[in-house]
């Protein structure tokens, strides 16, 4: 039997992301960040909801499910999870609670260039030329003087 507060959820995690968002989920992938969490914790589900249907592709370890995910568990006890949600940098510095998709990019070292330059390769270089020739121009001297 579904809720509707569980379809409402689904719903809202269905949204269409945001060029952004998928490049922040890869950023986040690339460098080895994760995401410790537990199924029911509202502020872990907002998280999720944040990122839309990226959400699946998250580096997402659950703290509470040990006969499911096993190594999820020892994960957790292995980074010493004491608050859901938390981000952890393979540096070790984390952060606790609720993030916003800016604190997390600019946290996790991905640079405007990068988020820019993901808008530009998800559109299609060629679809902007179409669009306006001289913009383009301004934005490439804008984001890369030596363009």
């Amino acid at each position: 039997i579904s809720s509707p507060i569980a379809a409402s959820e689904s719903t809202r995690i269905a949204q269409a992301s945001s060029i952004n968002t998928k490049s922040l989920v890869s950023h986040l992938n690339r460098v080895g960040i994760k995401f410790f969490g537990t199924h029911w914790c509202p502020a872990c589900k907002q998280q999720k909801l944040l990122f839309g249907l990226e959400a699946a592709r998250l580096p997402y370890v659950e703290c509470d499910k040990p006969k499911d995910r096993p190594n999820d568990l020892t994960a957790c006890r292995a980074a010493n999870i004491r608050s859901i949600p938390t981000w952890l940098h393979p540096n070790g510095r984390r952060l606790e609670g609720l993030q916003s998709l800016e604190t997390l990019s600019s946290w996790s070292g991905m640079t405007k260039k990068q988020w820019l330059w993901s808008d530009i390769y998800q559109l299609g270089l060629d679809k902007l030329i179409g669009i306006n020739q001289g913009h383009l121009n301004l934005l490439m001297t804008f984001v890369s003087p030596n363009f």
